[in-house]
């Protein structure tokens, strides 16, 4: 957050949050992206998942969807996964005895302690 402060805001204008957002979506991959990390000297993977199509730079596509899988089911053990894959990539280690997501119905009520993990009612 503070590269984006320090080097995206204050150089720029916005007329409203659709603006600033058209912005950021050009700078990262453009500008962001393309930097290359102080400390390891490689240049920053990042995803876009808010998004209703995500994008990646520096990840491999299988890799890419894998995470956003995990990421927009949600829950802890889905969080647990996303991590994994993404630390043996970093680590340049294969990512096998890894969990599949979760996936999960799209309108759901989840609770870590239910046998299945989600209700499809409050009143299930």
């Amino acid at each position: 957050m503070k590269y984006v402060k320090g080097n995206f805001l204050p150089t720029r204008q916005f007329r409203d949050m659709a603006d600033l957002n058209a912005q950021v979506r050009d700078w990262v991959p453009q500008v962001a992206g393309q930097r290359i990390h102080g400390t390891t000297r490689l240049r920053t993977p990042h995803m876009c998942l808010q998004e209703g199509k995500p994008r990646w730079q520096g990840l491999p596509d299988g890799l890419a969807r894998r995470l956003h899988i995990y990421y927009v089911n949600g829950g802890q053990l889905n969080i647990d996964g996303f991590y994994a894959p993404l630390s043996a990539h970093v680590a340049g280690k294969a990512a096998s005895g890894i969990a599949d997501p979760i996936m999960f119905p799209t309108s759901h009520i989840y609770h870590p302690d239910h046998p299945g993990l989600v209700f499809d009612s409050p009143t299930a």
